[in-house]
């Protein structure tokens, strides 16, 4: 009897904690269901929380890198920049480049002619820099060769130099648990700029506000969170560089397309669009290229006061999202930048890409 009452104990127990463990389990994926949902929210603990490949951490690469995509015309390409002085041959033409307003002196003789080659030799050795501020030695045309074939893709927008963030800046570094882990401070652009490409997905970073910028007229701006930055740093877009001599519907209307950038809800959706390709057509109607998937669409275009304005419309219900009325913020020969016409918190944006 005695025995049957200890097992019975025993069993007793058992199920106590058995049942003590579950509730355990269940209390923690609880837990971090609740996490889930107040992170974004009223109480997120980093509300200016910095997020890999955004648009604003873009924007500040943006700012931040080495000028590349002034020299283009001396190197064709927007991966590095050549360090002056440097003696080119244009033309048969020896030119000094001392500093970037000689540029233009190299585009005025490309200008001369129609017939003539428009390359431009290097006097080797030359060194280059890239938009990290990272520097090479080149010492043959090689060399040179090299270093444009082995560059990643370019996303055709110029730096945005004429505008800058006040240092030193703070930023707050989170752990796992979403708890303030340490501090960094930045004490300059190339450290800012080496920051925000390296973040990852999974990093849980914020800037400390407020901060303070110099806009392009060499004002001081106090900058309060990060809608704030963003819009300091793209309302000087049109001040820091000419974009392109062609007119935005010339351009559009050029070439096919693809998606090069698609952010929407807090996400990177650009690999959704892979394999589409887009030609937009001077009678308003869309061609649409997917392997054996074609399909068509259309667009307008409307100008105002507050901006340039598109629209698109697709057959293929996958391309759905991509049906807003986009504001074009900025674009080259190359590339075609537009953010969603809303008063949303949180607008959509979209890169085209020339193929």
């Amino acid at each position: 009897m005695k025995r049957n009452l200890l097992c019975n104990s025993f069993y007793i127990m058992k199920v106590k904690l058995l049942f003590l463990v579950i509730l355990s389990f269940a209390l923690l994926i609880c837990c971090q269901r609740e996490e889930e949902i107040i992170i974004g929210g009223a109480n997120d603990p980093a509300p200016n929380a910095l997020v890999a490949n955004s648009p604003l951490t873009q924007l500040i690469a943006r700012m931040t890198q080495v000028p590349t995509f002034l020299d283009n015309v001396l190197d064709g390409t927007s991966c590095f920049a050549v360090q002056l002085p440097v003696t080119v041959i244009v033309n048969s033409q020896t030119i000094v480049v001392n500093t970037s307003s000689d540029y233009q002196t190299v585009q005025d003789k490309k200008d001369v002619s129609t017939t003539d080659d428009d390359i431009v030799n290097f006097v080797y050795p030359i060194a280059i820099v890239f938009k990290n501020g990272t520097v090479k030695n080149i010492n043959t045309s090689l060399e040179f060769q090299n270093a444009k074939n082995n560059c990643t893709p370019e996303s055709n927008l110029a730096e945005i130099s004429c505008v800058r963030i006040v240092y030193p800046i703070t930023l707050n570094l989170y752990d796992v648990n979403n708890q303030l882990a340490s501090t960094l401070v930045l004490r300059n652009s190339s450290q800012f700029f080496s920051f925000v490409t390296n973040l990852k997905k999974t990093d849980l970073t914020e800037i400390t506000y407020p901060i303070m910028g110099v806009n392009a007229l060499g004002n001081s701006i106090s900058i309060a969170d990060n809608n704030a930055l963003e819009n300091f740093i793209e309302s000087a877009i049109p001040q820091c560089n000419s974009g392109s001599t062609a007119s935005f519907l010339e351009i559009l209307k050029s070439g096919s397309w693809r998606v090069g950038y698609f952010y929407d809800d807090d996400d990177d959706e650009t690999d959704e669009y892979a394999g589409y390709s887009f030609v937009f057509n001077a009678n308003n109607t869309t061609s649409v290229i997917k392997t054996n998937q074609n399909s068509t669409g259309s667009w307008s275009y409307t100008t105002i006061a507050s901006g340039d304005f598109i629209d698109f419309s697709f057959m293929d219900d996958d391309l759905s999202e991509l049906e807003e009325d986009w504001k074009v913020i900025e674009f080259s020969n190359n590339s075609i930048r537009f953010k969603e016409n809303t008063d949303d918190d949180d607008p959509s944006y979209l890169t085209l890409s020339k193929n």
